[in-house]
């Protein structure tokens, strides 16, 4: 009986010290463990952030790119009927903007939504510009129409989508 209890004397002991040792070494791991998570998140926090401002960037070149009175000069050419050039311009919008679809994955929704619409407007307002015009109408027609509506307009989408993706990257940092 005196074994046992001399057994005991020791076992006990040495069992709480255990159990307040396991819970102590499992909490300095879970915080380790977090502390590497957090690490890790900023690692790639700092390898992604130039690949969102590249994207930023992209989107704003395009919505350069097919602001009317940009695209007008670098699509047009001497001889050309309005009905084709306005197939031409609404072919450069399209293009630029498949172009740069994958920029959506670094964006917000909303700064993509901010842009696809303004692509939708600069469509309309080519199709619109072509759709008051006399069916021999030129080219030169069809730019004079569609920069004197550019200028009517006050807030040309393409320049609104710019402002709202400058504020956006803004907020970033």
């Amino acid at each position: 009986m005196e074994i046992v209890l001399e057994i005991l004397k020791i076992t006990i002991p040495a069992l709480v010290v255990f159990i307040a040792v396991y819970f102590v070494l499992k909490k300095v791991l879970e915080n380790e463990t977090e502390k590497r998570m957090l690490e890790l998140k900023r690692e790639k926090a700092n390898d992604f952030t130039p690949l969102r401002l590249q994207a930023y960037e992209r989107l704003i070149l395009l919505l350069e790119r097919i602001s009317p009175n940009n695209m007008v000069l670098r699509v047009h050419k001497k001889g050309m009927s309005a009905r084709f050039f306005q197939l031409e311009l609404i072919k450069t919008i399209r293009a630029e903007y498949e172009h740069n679809l994958t920029q959506q994955l670094y964006v917000s929704s909303s700064s993509w939504r901010i842009v696809t619409g303004a692509k939708e407007e600069m469509l309309k307002l080519v199709s619109l510009a072509a759709s008051g015009l006399e069916k021999d109408a030129t080219a030169e027609d069809l730019s004079a129409v569609l920069i004197k509506n550019t200028a009517e307009v006050q807030n040309l989408p393409t320049k609104v989508a710019i402002e709202f993706l400058k504020k956006e990257v803004r907020k970033m940092f």
